[in-house]
Order: C-alpha cells, then sequence, then structure tokens
C-alpha cells in the first residue's frame, strides 16, 4: 500500500554483471527506495536540475540512475486499478507499460516539492 505522503516513482537503469536494465518502479517511502535502488551501492549523488530530483549511486556491478517523483493521489489509485481497466487489459498492457506511462503524465506523477 502506498502511503499518500511518501509514494515515489521512479524512471532510470540499473546497472548489473549482464548489462544495463531500464525502467520505472514505485516505492512506498523513500527509505524503502534508497534500500533497494541504492542496494550494495558505495557512493550516492542525490541532486536537483530544473527542479527535478535525480539520485545516482554506484556499485560493485555499475551504476544506477533515475529520476524521482512524487505519486499523486489519482496516480495511486490508478496504479491499484488498472488491472480492472478492460480497454488495458485488452490490449494487453504490462505493468511496466504502466509506471512508464504513469511517470510521464503529471496527472499521476509530479516533481518533488523540496525544501532545504
Amino acid at each position: 500500500t502506498f502511503d499518500d505522503d511518501y509514494g515515489l516513482i521512479i524512471s532510470g537503469s540499473v546497472g548489473k554483471w549482464n548489462g544495463k536494465i531500464t525502467g520505472a518502479e514505485m516505492y512506498a517511502t523513500w527509505s524503502e527506495f534508497i534500500s533497494k535502488f541504492g542496494k550494495d551501492c558505495d557512493y550516492f549523488k542525490i541532486y536537483t536540475q530544473s527542479g527535478h530530483l535525480y539520485v545516482e549511486c554506484s556499485h560493485h556491478d555499475g551504476n544506477n540512475f533515475c529520476e524521482v517523483k512524487k505519486l499523486t493521489r489519482r496516480g495511486i489509485n490508478y496504479y491499484l486499478n488498472w488491472e480492472n481497466d478492460m480497454d488495458y487489459r485488452t490490449r494487453d498492457k504490462s505493468e511496466a507499460y504502466i509506471l512508464t506511462r504513469m511517470f510521464h503524465d503529471s496527472a499521476y506523477a509530479q516533481l518533488p516539492k523540496i525544501t532545504i
């Protein structure tokens, strides 16, 4: 389940021993994101550029890179119910397709508000 105040969606790549994997993922909290996306990472770089939040980290197999956005309530509800949408099921849309679509649609994911 996703906390309305902390749900995150990311889009990027993960370096692995057998190559780079790209895609989108969702996380309930910031700490869940860091512990899973940054698993086994020794170096982290977290920065903003033109209002966008990016995370880079490195590990023994390569580098991970992503942009982080905040899920909206509509995004959380859409994700929790997309499999019930007959239009998507009949067109054989995958979870990967749905997550990528959500990441790029401001109704479902927005730039985070960062305060220092």
